[in-house]
């Protein structure tokens, strides 16, 4: 579904990503662990199309995304939950909400997936008229899962879903992944839970100063003598 080929990444003279190449498969769940500054989110706000691409190639579904507006890449079917949530805190729960569907035309379903969010985080329907900024730091992520999804993305990317939650808080992003994955969506996640990722994900990617640096499924990594060294780097 996604392909990354040989992707390189520059902020002024910083080399971001020194040509990274992954691929997400259609029904997986990928993980993306690493330590701060490796490149991860660099990698995710490429593929969304929200940063120039210095050299290589990002393919959805057989087509590059490279050089497309942001709004199109989602018209396309790739969603963003970007590190740090980005919810609108003077707009009510609703208000950001719809939001998520500017791209889509067919109102009966966008109703139709607000309910399905409802089903998924119960408590954004208890708080639709309530300003987002009174949310706590977990329902915020909840709303911010909710209106990506409203996108009604075929590949869901997040990046560091968990930052700053509670434990409980976190146990239920990550059943929620779970059961997005059953209903059919797509998923790639940068995750700062290296060991919750393992237990999530079909396949791991591994980054570290730009470079992928191990990946394949957990049980291949965990029989990997490579992958300790690279793991404790950054744990």
């Amino acid at each position: 579904m996604l392909e990354i080929s040989n992707l390189v990444v520059r902020y002024g003279s910083i080399l971001a990503l020194r040509g990274i190449s992954l691929e997400v498969n259609e029904g997986e769940i990928v993980g993306v662990i690493g330590p701060n500054g490796a490149g991860k989110s660099t990698m995710l706000m490429a593929s969304a199309a929200a940063i120039p691409v210095a050299e290589g190639d990002i393919r959805f579904e057989g087509k590059s995304v490279v050089g497309e507006r942001p709004e199109v890449v989602v018209e396309r079917g790739i969603s963003l939950v970007p590190e740090g949530r980005h919810i609108f805190h003077t707009l009510n729960v609703g208000e950001n909400l719809d939001l998520g569907a500017t791209v889509r035309k067919d109102s009966a379903g966008v109703e139709e997936d607000k309910q399905r969010v409802f089903d998924l985080f119960p408590i954004l329907k208890e708080y639709l008229n309530t300003p987002a900024g009174k949310l706590s730091g977990g329902e915020q992520q909840m709303l911010a899962i909710g209106r990506a999804l409203l996108a009604r993305p075929r590949l869901l990317m997040l990046d560091e879903p968990s930052l700053g939650l509670a434990p409980i808080v976190i146990d239920r992003v990550f059943e929620t992944l779970e059961e997005l994955r059953d209903n059919g969506v797509t998923i790639l996640l940068v995750e700062q839970h290296a060991e919750r990722t393992l237990e999530l994900a079909d396949r791991v990617y591994v980054i570290r100063t730009g470079n992928i640096e191990i990946a394949g499924t957990p049980d291949e990594l965990a029989a990997n003598p490579e992958f300790e060294r690279a793991f404790l780097g950054f744990v």
